[in-house]
């Protein structure tokens, strides 16, 4: 029992020399400075940036030099942020903005994608790859885009486009319900406008025939 004692009693004071020394005191302190010295010390550790830090510190990064009109320099912030949180779908989104002003637009749906496959509930990356894909005359995957995007909130414009797109495919009856949808929500400005009148031509055309 006492050797038992005295090994522990000599590891308490290996300890209080080794406090005394981080700490640069002369002398031995006692176990609770020890103690104070260690918390202090974890402290210092959760003080480090977690991963999660630094890649929100890489997203902001990303929307300055985008703001900035830097896009290449944004793209590879939002990828440092990506890598560092591989959830971030927002960061994917941004990245998918940028090579859009680059005029990259394979990368641009690419990154859509990518943002949806973490958050498919994203209504404004639905549109986003809607309208992607309909500058890319890929008109069956804008048209599961925007059908996805007006489901989980329905925009004026994924609404206005959705209509452009049955309109284009001979869906009278459903472009013409889509362009009353996106009335109900935008009712001035310059898309009303162009709404209202696809809306008195299809109507013609309908009476018409």
């Amino acid at each position: 029992m006492k050797s038992q004692y005295a090994r522990a009693s000599s590891a308490r004071l290996a300890a209080c020399v080794f406090g005394a020394l981080a700490s640069g005191a002369t002398g031995c302190v006692s176990s609770g400075s020890s103690d104070q010295h260690e918390r202090v010390g974890r402290t210092a550790v959760r003080a480090v940036p977690s991963a999660q830090e630094r890649a929100q510190t890489a997203y902001l990064r990303g929307l300055e030099l985008a703001l900035a009109d830097d896009h290449e320099a944004a793209i590879q912030a939002f990828y440092t942020c990506v890598e560092l949180d591989p959830l971030r779908a927002d960061a994917h989104y941004r990245a998918g903005l940028c090579h859009y002003s680059l005029g990259d637009y394979a990368r641009e749906r690419a990154e859509y994608h990518k943002a949806l496959s973490i958050n498919p509930r994203a209504a404004r990356v639905w549109r986003a790859l809607g309208e992607a894909c309909l500058a890319a005359d890929l008109l069956s995957e804008a048209r599961n885009a925007f059908d996805f995007a007006i489901k989980l909130e329905p925009h004026p414009t994924a609404l206005f486009n959705l209509a452009l797109i049955e309109e284009d495919l001979g869906n009278g009856a459903r472009s013409q319900q889509l362009y009353k949808r996106c009335l109900e929500l935008s009712r001035e400005g310059r898309l009303s406008e162009q709404a209202k009148s696809r809306l008195r031509a299809l109507e013609l055309r309908t009476r018409g025939s």
